[in-house]
């Protein structure tokens, strides 16, 4: 890329960050509230400028304001789910070496007709340039299609390598340590040795209260406006396939096999357990995202998708969920791996198995997974139809 493209790329960034986050999709909403929580979650930033730039070193690092604005610039406004940034210079982490030119998988996603990848705030102070993330960094994605998903996890989205290479100067053992995260994973803990997990979605079925990690960066008022609108996002449906016929009769397998006593409630989400809205856009599952299978016949784990920049199929990882046998290969893939065995990373827990060894036939197994990819939200209630309506 030439001088004046590169110069014209970061001109794009900077000039077009104030536009590209507010949807347009639902522009007439008239919930003063319910407005205000939209624009602080696309917009706001908390003052993570500060923490990016001077505990981290973002932008003075290897991936550059330019590598990022080079990068979004090739796309032409395509928009793309992984965002191939080039380093700007040589940097070693652990035993990887890194080299000048070597493109990375961020995993951020860039919206169709964008320049800047989504969550991503950029500003001019003076001579001085900042960056800071918004909550749709990690909480939203886009379609292949290149529309934003609202609410959405982006569970290729590297944090860990980013955090890494961004950091290897000021800690080379932190970093390290942050380049074995799986993508898709980060951790809201001081600790070090803490286990990564997954990046959750916002779809609550109107249960949500914002996490005690994200409190001390909004102010009361603020906090109240994001969950309001966090509590009204929906997923996008899914067109009716293979994945979701029989959903009725999974509707009673979830029943039989005890589902219902920590999944309940307008999105099938309690205390005791996780609400199941939009199951199919979380997958990989599992507080740690260990649960993993491919569309292709023998990708199983995480070697064999997430870390293989390959797509995570939902519906072989719900098999892999609720079939013991399945996910004992599942965990002995994520156990040889060195990387996910030294931050923890196996995919084991939510040992409530659907096959059977537990009384389940297999084709009762695919009804479950049926049911829980359906739209059975429609059946939770007026007051979740009428938020509905709205988007």
């Amino acid at each position: 890329m030439g001088a004046f493209a590169a110069l014209l790329a970061v001109a794009l960034y900077l000039w077009g960050v104030d536009y590209v986050w507010e949807p347009t999709e639902n522009a007439a909403l008239g919930d003063t509230v319910f407005r205000q929580g939209r624009q602080a979650f696309y917009a706001d930033t908390h003052g993570s400028e500060i923490y990016l730039a001077e505990r981290i070193g973002l932008l003075t690092s290897p991936l550059s304001i330019l590598a990022f604005a080079r990068a979004s610039f090739r796309l032409a406004g395509h928009g793309t789910s992984n965002l191939q940034v080039e380093l700007d210079s040589d940097v070693t982490i652990g035993k990887k070496r890194f080299v000048k030119g070597q493109p990375i998988d961020t995993g951020l996603d860039v919206p169709r007709g964008s320049f800047v990848p989504l969550g991503i705030r950029i500003r001019k102070f003076g001579s001085r340039i900042q960056l800071g993330v918004t909550c749709a960094f990690c909480h939203s994605t886009v379609s292949a299609e290149g529309r934003v998903l609202h609410g959405a996890p982006n569970s290729n989205l590297n944090i860990g390598l980013l955090l890494a290479l961004t950091g290897s100067e000021k800690d080379e053992v932190v970093s390290e340590r942050f380049s074995k995260w799986p993508p898709g994973t980060g951790s809201a803990s001081s600790d070090i040795e803490s286990v990564p997990e997954k990046i959750p979605a916002v779809w609550t079925g109107m249960n949500h209260e914002l996490p005690e990690s994200h409190r001390a960066f909004v102010t009361k008022e603020k906090a109240l406006a994001i969950v309001t609108w966090e509590n009204a996002v929906i997923p996008p449906r899914l067109a009716p396939s293979t994945a979701t016929l029989g959903h009725k009769g999974g509707a009673q397998v979830f029943l039989r096999a005890g589902c219902v006593k920590c999944h309940s409630g307008p999105a099938l989400g309690s205390s005791k357990g996780p609400g199941l809205l939009g199951l199919y856009w979380r997958a990989p599952y599992l507080t740690d995202g260990g649960v993993a299978m491919g569309f292709e016949g023998g990708e199983i784990g995480l070697p064999l998708t997430l870390l293989a920049q390959r797509p995570v199929d939902p519906v072989q990882s719900l098999h892999a969920l609720f079939d013991r046998d399945l996910r004992g290969q599942v965990i002995l893939a994520n156990s040889s791996h060195p990387d996910l065995r030294q931050v923890h990373v196996k995919g084991a827990g939510h040992e409530h198995w659907v096959d059977r060894r537990a009384g389940f036939l297999d084709e009762e197994r695919q009804d479950l997974i049926a049911f829980l990819l359906s739209d059975w939200r429609e059946g939770t209630g007026d007051r979740t139809r009428a938020w509905s309506k709205r988007f």
